[in-house]
């Protein structure tokens, strides 16, 4: 189903098929926008396709605590990069304004945004209801957990996401806890590490390159690139290193975290490495952005493996709207990774 969201349409179609899932209690608002296509469309990102707005009304024999009608939610369709072999997608389930609202603790529109996914993906229902998953998670937070903010993923060959994390600033009380991410068909590549672990594989990246260990990554990070230099002031300087990583793609540091195969083996042999099969889920845990799981992933197979991401929140923590900017591991199946710490990487740049 990926390949046909990137059509022109796409997601209008997706929605045409499925809008009684839905009814009548939440109700598309047309025209659904379209990249190049919709008069006045207003999609920020180059990577987005379409957005349709969603509205909701309660029913008249329900009663419900909050609104009774909400107008901001919406749904997304977007490609996860711009590189013309990439054929991967995602479909994004949410409210308010994007960004400003990611963080939001609007705890009546995250359960409507819950709803709206579990009707229309009913793969992201079968999670809600299990019911060993959900006790794990309650057991970690400490608190009935709320899985919201879905993100359905349809990763292809050469297609994926490179480091990046999930926090958002907002106070540590009542924050989002982490993102649940579960394997459905296919196979996804991980590298899954605290930011603090980060730092660290970075620091000894940059000592491999100085002993000659890593010749052409020392000449394509450092002698070839403007930013070299000050790229080895900022691992120098803890503090530097740690908000440099903690920045949109990892900011000065994105080139030398994402650099393959050599960084990805580091890491892989030090114990970050997975494989993501069906059935799989893992946790990427948040707590901050001093404090986050960073982490990188790819399509492991020759086929497009579909997944789902949710957002984990507890329905305890229903305070005011609030506004800021935004993954342990269970295995049902094959998992990878190394736990010898590897001290000497030599292999060719992809």
């Amino acid at each position: 189903m990926g390949g046909e969201l990137l059509s022109p349409g796409g997601l209008n179609e997706f929605l045409h098929k499925r809008e009684q899932l839905i009814a009548p209690e939440f109700r598309l608002r047309r025209p659904i926008e379209e990249r190049g296509r919709s008069k006045g469309a207003n999609l920020p990102d180059e990577r987005d396709l379409a957005r349709a707005f969603v509205s909701w009304k309660a029913p008249r024999n329900r009663t419900v605590k909050g609104p009774t009608s909400v107008s901001n939610l919406w749904i997304k369709t977007q490609q996860l990069s711009m590189h013309e072999d990439d054929a991967s997608v995602r479909m994004r389930f949410s409210f308010g304004d994007e960004g400003t609202d990611d963080a939001s603790r609007d705890m009546a529109r995250h359960k409507l945004v819950r709803e709206m996914a579990n009707r229309l993906m009913p793969e992201a229902a079968a999670i809600h209801e299990d019911l060993e998953l959900r006790a794990l998670l309650q057991e970690w937070i400490g608190a009935t957990p709320i899985l919201t903010q879905g993100i359905a993923y349809w990763n292809s060959p050469n297609g994926g996401a490179l480091f990046h994390h999930d926090a958002f600033d907002e106070p540590q009380h009542g924050r989002q806890r982490g993102v649940l991410y579960s394997q459905i068909t296919g196979s996804t590549a991980w590298l899954a590490l605290s930011i603090q672990d980060l730092a660290l594989r970075v620091r000894e990246f940059v000592e491999f390159m100085a002993d000659g260990t890593l010749p052409a990554a020392h000449k394509a990070l450092i002698e070839d690139r403007e930013e070299g230099e000050e790229t080895l002031r900022v691992v120098a300087d803890n503090d530097r290193l740690m908000k440099t990583l903690s920045e949109p793609s990892c900011g000065i540091l994105g080139p030398l975290v994402n650099y393959g195969p050599d960084f990805t083996a580091l890491c892989a042999d030090a114990g970050h490495g997975f494989v993501l099969a069906p059935g799989d889920v893992i946790c990427l845990p948040n707590h901050g952005y001093e404090s986050t799981c960073m982490h990188s992933v790819f399509c492991a197979g020759e086929e497009t493996g579909f997944s789902l991401s949710l957002a984990v929140r507890s329905t305890e923590d229903g305070s005011p709207p609030n506004t800021g900017q935004r993954r342990r591991r269970r295995s049902r199946g094959q998992k990878g990774g190394s736990s010898r710490p590897r001290r000497s990487p030599r292999s060719r740049r992809r």
